[in-house]
């Protein structure tokens, strides 16, 4: 199994917002192995593998087949000590709030992601 210091996983089932993600993640700072996914199921699969266990997850709300709350319902049973990032476009307050009483999301940002969403999570 590999070390879970350093990988990242994007899940996001739009391609363009993982490749910004991703490349916000690298201008921040090179030392991320980031792995991406456009299925959440790929990614519970990828977890339940235990390959490159991820010290985050940068998670999309509004998915299809398994939405991001769907994800970590699943996720939660994996017992996996990865901290959830919610990357999101949504505007609703009560997706704030739900994420906010969940001990495995650590931040709640609403896309795009920028290098001052970063700074916090990364220097925790």
């Amino acid at each position: 199994m590999t070390s879970s210091k350093n990988n990242i996983f994007l899940v996001d089932d739009d391609q363009t917002a993982n490749f910004i993600n991703e490349m916000q993640i690298n201008r921040f700072s090179s030392n991320f192995n980031i792995l991406t996914f456009t299925c959440a199921q790929q990614a519970l699969e990828a977890l339940k593998n235990k390959i490159k266990m991820p010290e985050f997850i940068f998670l999309d709300i509004d998915m299809p087949k398994l939405n991001g709350w769907e994800f970590i319902d699943h996720f939660k049973e994996l017992k996996s000590s990865s901290k959830i990032v919610m990357v999101t476009s949504s505007l609703d307050p009560s997706d704030k709030l739900k994420a906010k009483e969940l001990n495995e999301v650590v931040a709640f940002i609403e896309k795009p992601l920028v290098k001052s969403h970063l700074e916090p999570i990364f220097n925790d």
